[in-house]
């Protein structure tokens, strides 16, 4: 019985409208109104055939991708320290980490003081409205130092970074997520299955971190706070096309960080140390550390917080 329930399953929807039937990890909505007789199954999964099909051939596609696009990563940085850079208000109070491999999401790769060993980036949003010129800056980074990995969320025009524009370039790597077909979770073995598609690239450039094997990550301008705070580099997104709320993002990816991301690298990562710098959202979530720039900057996070631990002096140097 346990095994049927690990490829056929049947929950609430969050709409409380709907039910989810899930097979295989591939999903079918039906209304909670509809018995589930075997006739009514027998017609849920003729009208979503296509959609069933389809999830299949995305699995496997996705399996043959990844094995060209992760494979070779697998313990890559076993013992390593790796920084995870984001692109929120508090990484202009970062100078770097000695002798850290650099990950870097989105309009990162615009900060200056850091040169990117990798990064990561999914959709229009993720690189502002107008974007071909900002995309194009993206793939172009540090020529064939930086590896830029490109996702595809299967979501539409709004989203969609053209391949048509990827085939320009070379070192550039590209991924799926289960986004649209299958259950977003973390996935352990990124070179056969999709990364799990959550509010923000970050967690995909994470899955990738973790399969590299660190010592060490350092989350750098991870604030989840663009509602009110927006990006470093000041740039924004219209999300009205994409019928996005950022506030709900925002405390979405609090949420996926301090419970997805955290049990995953209990359960699969327990000896890797997963660190804070200047943490706004996610304060309290990993072990927290602040520059003493940004203290300055921030004197009542004296009172706010207890026992402030500085990024040692040692590790704070400028990068490369």
């Amino acid at each position: 019985m346990r095994f049927i329930e690990k490829i056929f399953s049947i929950t609430n929807c969050d709409d409380k409208v709907h039910k989810l039937i899930t097979i295989c990890g591939l999903k079918i909505k039906y209304r909670k109104s509809s018995k589930l007789t075997e006739k009514n199954i027998r017609k849920l999964l003729r009208d979503n055939n296509n959609i069933i099909f389809n999830g299949v051939q995305r699995s496997i596609t996705t399996a043959y991708l990844h094995q060209q696009t992760f494979a070779e990563y697998k313990n890559k940085y076993q013992g390593r320290t790796i920084v995870l850079v984001g692109a929120g208000p508090t990484v202009n109070y970062f100078d770097g980490i000695k002798d850290a491999i650099y990950v870097g999401c989105n309009r990162a790769f615009l900060y200056e003081k850091i040169k990117f060993d990798y990064l990561f980036s999914i959709d229009k949003g993720g690189l502002i409205n107008d974007y071909q010129n900002l995309v194009e800056q993206f793939f172009q980074y540090n020529g064939e130092n930086c590896t830029k990995f490109i996702g595809d969320q299967n979501l539409g025009v709004h989203f969609q970074i053209p391949e048509s524009l990827i085939l320009k370039y070379k070192n550039l790597k590209r991924y799926k997520t289960n986004a649209g077909y299958k259950s977003s979770r973390f996935t352990f073995d990124i070179a056969t299955e999709p990364l799990g598609n959550f509010a923000t690239v970050a967690l995909q450039a994470l899955q990738f971190i973790m399969y590299t094997n660190p010592a060490k990550v350092y989350l750098v301008g991870i604030d989840c706070n663009v509602a009110t705070a927006g990006h470093f580099a000041g740039f924004e997104y219209d999300c009205r096309q994409r019928n996005e709320d950022v506030s709900r993002n925002d405390r979405n990816n609090i949420i996926y960080w301090s419970t997805n991301a955290k049990d995953f690298i209990n359960i699969y990562y327990p000896e890797t140390e997963i660190i804070s710098v200047n943490p706004v959202g996610l304060r309290g979530v990993f072990k927290d550390v602040y520059t003493q720039n940004y203290l300055n900057a921030n004197p009542q996070l004296k009172n706010e917080v207890k026992n402030i631990e500085l990024l040692s002096q040692e590790s704070e140097v400028l990068c490369k």
